[in-house]
């Protein structure tokens, strides 16, 4: 049970979009749009209504984000805020397409997964009706697109995209990386948003790119096929709504969806939890596992593999519940909830957010730490609650699958695995950040004058993970990725190295 300003999730996917209605889009900007028919990207913003939006973001950042200056001087901040106001004086105001972009490159630079700016509400409806989506599936492997499903004009599952309108792939990659947020020093998982994201309406690629560069109806595609031969496509780009119907495969939502069990031989078994989310259609987290592990302890069974790979994080409760089972003696996931202030009172105007007690907490809630971080008292959230050894615990070998995609509350509960008992990690390096996320409750700025809507986290979570470098990925035992070859087989190194340690 929430007793008071619980971070909700650790990390928010997908979850996000239907609270961002709260904002909504008012501004001058779309009623100019509007009553012109000119398209939402094109609206002009003068260089006064760009200095007023960014005066309340720049503050609302610097005031409010408790990561605000983790990994990133604030003097760099300072400077890429003010860039944006003077590249509006330089062009006598910015397109909001121009504006979006410099507020995601500014926002990309305090390094926090899970602090980006969303679209406005109408260009989120522009996107579900205009064709700037290239009308396939892929991702980036080693670097390079590969197709993840069979596509029109003959285009198979393992073929490669070597350019888009003349333009490569690397060339793309290489525009787009600054406005890809990622916690930390973590700068080796940009590419899973390349292709696709759950955080943005759709990859960098159609995301950003269609704002960057011109998106015609046509597509014109270079194609290396897995022989090494090369063949040119055209095809018809299509919306969003058809762009998600394409997709190889959905990212499960729920947590109530996302966990299954397969058992191997006498001994052993795979467990895949592939969310945390448990907040659209919530569950009791015991519910879900204690007939899995039941299952391991009646059947004997001391090897499992804890595939991880697909899960982004999501609640506490799922997170904090599956660490029960591997534990002897009670333990804490979050050990402390900081925050930068407890006084909202100047933004409460322009912020929306579904915990509205976080926008007006009590000041007695709150400890004074020395290195000036409001820490939330432990009794206040059960975030940070001891959670207690299942009586269906399981001491056997355990194995961690991980890749690029972990981020966040997987990321934590890794680590926190990691640091209580004896894992093996196998797969690609984490995103995310052991020592804990800026995240938790999430603030949704508006920007009254463009009509921009910011996230602001306002929680930084300290994790029972052990001494770690702050920032950095969780380095594997062994390495496994995925590579363009084992795509196009269809096979899967990480499963194949863990299976091969089991024993009987």
């Amino acid at each position: 049970m929430t007793r008071f300003l619980t971070a909700t999730a650790l990390t928010l996917t997908a979850c996000l979009s239907p609270l961002t209605v709260l904002a909504n889009d008012t501004s001058e900007a779309t009623e100019t749009a509007a009553a012109t028919s000119i398209h939402p990207l094109d609206v002009r913003l003068s260089p006064e209504q760009v200095r007023a939006d960014i005066a309340l973001a720049h503050n609302a950042y610097e005031d409010i984000h408790p990561g605000y200056k983790r990994f990133t001087d604030k003097a760099v901040l300072d400077a890429a805020w003010t860039n944006i106001i003077e590249q509006a004086e330089r062009q006598n105001g910015l397109s909001a397409g121009e504006f979006y972009l410099a507020l995601s490159e500014t926002l990309a630079l305090i390094r926090c997964d899970h602090t980006k700016a969303e679209l406005s509400q109408s260009l989120k409806e522009t996107r579900k009706t205009d064709p700037t989506y290239l009308p396939l599936s892929w991702d980036m492997v080693e670097g390079r697109a590969i197709l993840t499903q069979d596509a029109a004009e003959g285009l198979k599952a393992g073929d490669e995209i070597l350019s888009v309108d003349g333009r490569t792939i690397t060339e793309m990659a290489d525009a787009l990386y600054k406005y890809i947020p990622f916690d930390g020093y973590n700068d080796h998982i940009r590419d899973t948003g390349i292709a696709s994201s759950s955080e943005f309406m759709g990859g960098a690629v159609d995301h950003f790119g269609s704002i960057l560069w011109d998106a015609p109806a046509m597509a014109n595609l270079t194609i290396a096929r897995p022989d090494g031969s090369q063949v040119g496509v055209t095809l018809d780009r299509v919306n969003y709504s058809e762009w998600l119907a394409l997709q190889a495969a959905p990212p499960r939502l729920n947590f109530s969806d996302a966990v299954s069990l397969e058992t191997i031989g006498e001994r052993a078994a795979i467990l895949n939890v592939d969310t945390f989310v448990n907040y659209r259609t919530p569950v009791d987290p015991y519910d879900i596992y204690d007939p899995i592990f039941e299952i391991l302890k009646s059947e004997g069974r001391d090897q499992l593999i804890l595939d991880l790979r697909r899960n982004g994080g999501g609640s506490n409760d799922a997170a904090n519940a599956l660490l029960s089972y591997f534990i002897d003696s009670p333990q804490r996931l979050t050990t402390a909830e900081l925050f930068a202030t407890n006084d909202h009172s100047a933004y409460e105007d322009y912020i929306q957010t579904w915990n509205k007690r976080a926008i007006n907490p009590p000041r007695i809630a709150f400890k004074k730490r020395d290195d000036g971080y409001l820490s939330l008292r432990t009794s206040l959230s059960d975030s940070m609650d001891r959670i207690k050894p299942s009586k269906f615990g399981f001491d056997g070998k355990l194995i961690i699958l991980t890749n690029r995609t972990n981020s966040s509350g997987s990321t934590n509960i890794i680590a926190a695995l990691d640091h209580l008992r004896d894992v093996t990690l196998i797969g690609e390096k984490t995103g995310g950040n052991p020592t804990g996320a800026t995240a938790g409750t999430i603030f949704f700025l508006t920007l009254p004058e463009s009509g921009f809507v910011l996230r602001i986290p306002i929680v930084r979570a300290e994790i029972n993970s052990g001494d770690r470098p702050d920032g950095v990925g969780l380095v594997p035992d062994i390495f496994a990725p995925d590579t363009v070859e084992s795509v196009r087989a269809g096979t899967d190194p990480a499963l194949e190295a863990a299976l091969a340690l089991f024993e009987g």
